[in-house]
């Protein structure tokens, strides 16, 4: 493959895929003979949306959604869910002890999974772009 169509690709991935796999990218891009159309316009995910759903929508699984992981997504939806629901059953019964500290419970380890998720996330998303890059090279060969 040219090097100037390396080198558009590689600008158009730049900071979306680890840092220490740009050279291993490249080469494999130079092993290429044709079908390089294919890998550009490749539908990658951004770092900063998934931190921004994180952020904002983290609690429903937007972000794992985002990222892919909808098993994970589902979990952490349901898990909100629940801490919901017990936490309205625990008032309208008269916010019984073990209600409400079931309700807590939920409600702390789903902050935990929150702040957890912003940094796997954020880290996930790169290596998920490179196992897309890599299957794209894979699929023109």
């Amino acid at each position: 493959m040219e090097q100037n169509v390396v080198n558009s690709l590689m600008s158009q991935w730049r900071g979306k895929i680890p840092s220490d796999s740009t050279f291993g990218i490249q080469e494999e891009l130079k092993s290429l003979n044709g079908g390089a159309e294919r890998l550009y316009g490749l539908p990658l995910k951004s770092k900063v949306v998934g931190l921004l759903l994180g952020l904002f929508l983290g609690s429903f699984g937007a972000d794992r959604f985002y990222k892919g992981d909808k098993k994970l997504g589902i979990y952490k939806l349901a898990l909100f869910l629940a801490w919901i629901i017990i936490g309205n059953v625990g008032v309208a019964v008269g916010g019984g002890a073990i209600i409400g500290g079931i309700a807590g419970l939920l409600g702390f380890a789903l902050m935990l999974w929150c702040i957890a998720d912003l940094f796997l996330v954020w880290k996930g998303i790169p290596k998920d772009n490179l196992i897309a890059i890599q299957q794209a090279i894979a699929n023109t060969q």
